[in-house]
């Protein structure tokens, strides 16, 4: 719940200055409707791995965005960093996450 607290106050600290939000925001309304079953369960299947799986990254890809969360200033996730690359839309990242914990409604 602190990690949450902490982007909704990153993303208005952004939005404050001006800076353009629509890919964040939806990102972030994505994954406030998923964090009640994230804070439920206990998974250690990396985020990365599903995506692959799905056929919606190369590996290099993932190692890449994980080399950029690694190097940046602030923290970001693996899924916003792909978004902001144009490697995944929100709508991959909402599939894998629904994918991740088990639901597979959305395959």
């Amino acid at each position: 719940m602190l990690e949450h607290a902490r982007l909704q106050a990153e993303y208005w600290e952004e939005d404050r200055r001006g800076t353009a939000m629509s890919v964040r925001e939806r990102y972030e309304r994505a994954l406030a409707q998923l964090r009640p079953e994230v804070q439920r369960t206990h998974q250690s299947r990396p985020l990365g791995e599903v995506l692959a799986e799905l056929g919606l990254v190369t590996p290099k890809q993932v190692s890449e965005a994980l080399e950029a969360q690694q190097a940046g200033r602030r923290s970001r996730l693996l899924g916003e960093i792909l978004v902001e690359q144009g490697v995944l839309a929100p709508n991959d990242i909402h599939r894998a996450l629904k994918r991740q914990l088990g639901q597979r409604g959305e395959s």
